[in-house]
């Protein structure tokens, strides 16, 4: 009888765990619903004259730019680790789905108008979102400076999803990064030119054909602006152009992470961008940097990146990936100084560098 009780509970549990999970689903969707119904000026919560207009935020606002899969989850937690103090906001665009906000719509419009809130503390405004974050557990587990104030408070984790409590932590930071994805390059220029906000932004470029590797093994990556060269690659082409002009108006607050380029100098690299950013290299960042193993554990961030960037090569798509990704990115693939692999056998081969020259302005 014992092993026919502990199938049963094992049942009742897993049962529980999945309906639990749908219930959480259903209202992360409900949630999104409703944030693609809010107003664009994000007028949902307070009405504008309660919000202070120059409230207290971070000393220094550093936002990663980049797209899914590129590395920046490894690049994110490095930088986090700059300070003791980091209110890390981890995607905060989550809720605009697997698509990439290129054209000039109120969509668009809304989304940036939410970051540039978000990069001031500004967030009473935008309850919704604030309330539709706050229901992620990788944007509570990364952004630990806000998830150790919520819990401190009685175990409370509804304060994670209240806009004004949210304000107030995101205030208090010494330092405020946020990974950015689902945006083009484009769009970065109205937060630049912002003189409100302290604020460095470092794009990180990745080889498209490892990113769309990466991708295609994902359930969640279907739309054509995340897999799909034809899409993909002109939107690279696009942000490569930007971020040529972006680096000669504004060489002080705006630079180009090639991920392929850090892999292979990473610890010079750190230091580099740490001395552009106007914050010290700290312990804590190095001891990131000292694994000599590769791990294929998808949550492993503790990983020799220098090996990890080249493993997928050993599991491409040849014809299926890299072939359409070279015929559709050539330009950008040259752009970045990667080599074009004419032969199966060259991309297999890693002593066989992926990277031909070191490209410009990185």
């Amino acid at each position: 009888m014992k092993p026919r009780r502990l199938v049963v509970a094992t049942a009742v549990v897993f049962i529980f765990l999945v309906v639990r999970y749908k219930l959480l689903e259903v209202r992360t969707d409900q949630l999104a619903k409703q944030v693609e119904e809010e107003e664009p000026n994000g007028a949902s919560a307070v009405a504008a004259e309660d919000e202070p207009v120059t409230p207290p935020r971070p000393s220094k606002v550093v936002v990663l730019w980049t797209g899914w899969r590129s590395g920046s989850t490894f690049i994110g937690q490095l930088l986090t680790r700059a300070s003791n103090s980091t209110f890390y906001s981890y995607e905060p665009l989550h809720m605009h789905g697997v698509q990439v906000l290129d054209e000039d719509s109120a969509t668009t419009r809304s989304a940036l108008a939410f970051l540039k809130d978000l990069l001031l503390c500004r967030l009473r405004h935008w309850q919704r979102r604030v309330a539709y974050l706050g229901n992620l557990g990788k944007y509570r587990s990364q952004n630990t400076f806000l998830r150790e104030r919520c819990v401190r408070h009685r175990q409370q984790w509804g304060l994670c999803r209240n806009a004004s409590f949210v304000s107030e932590v995101c205030q208090s930071a010494s330092l405020h990064v946020a990974k950015v994805l689902r945006l083009s390059l484009r769009w970065v220029r109205p937060l630049l030119d912002d003189r409100d906000i302290d604020l460095r932004v470092l794009y990180m470029v990745r080889d498209p054909r490892a990113v769309l590797s990466s991708r295609a093994a994902k359930s969640w990556c279907k739309s054509p602006s995340c897999r799909d060269p034809q899409t993909v690659c002109p939107l690279l082409a696009a942000d490569l152009r930007e971020a040529d002009a972006l680096v000669a108006e504004y060489p002080q607050r705006f630079r180009i992470l090639h991920y392929d380029q850090i892999c292979q100098q990473m610890p010079t690299v750190l230091e580099d961008t740490m001395a552009f950013l106007g914050l010290p290299t700290t312990t804590e960042q190095k001891n990131l940097l000292k694994y000599e193993k590769a791990y294929f554990s998808k949550s492993f961030i503790e990983k020799n990146s220098s090996v990890q960037a080249q493993l997928w090569r050993s599991t491409v798509s040849f014809p299926g990936i890299v072939v359409p990704t070279q015929q559709h990115c050539r330009t950008s693939l040259e752009k970045l100084g990667l080599r074009i692999f004419s032969k199966e056998e060259d991309l297999r081969n890693l002593s066989v560098s992926a990277m031909v020259r070191t490209p410009p302005r990185l």
